[in-house]
């Protein structure tokens, strides 16, 4: 069993300040204005318990 989210994917990129609002089906993470290490505490908090 793995996780289906990647931390680097060479084929799709966002520019920073078009990150607003990430969604999956364990939540909604609101990213405006936040430091990188901010989003991944918010991307942290909606993936799946088991990783």
């Amino acid at each position: 069993m793995h996780s289906n989210i990647v931390w680097n994917y060479g084929h799709c990129t966002i520019p920073r300040h078009l990150r607003d609002i990430f969604v999956n089906e364990y939540g909604v993470a609101d990213l405006r204005g936040k430091s990188d290490e901010e989003i991944v505490e918010a991307l942290v908090d909606v993936c799946d318990a088991r990783f």
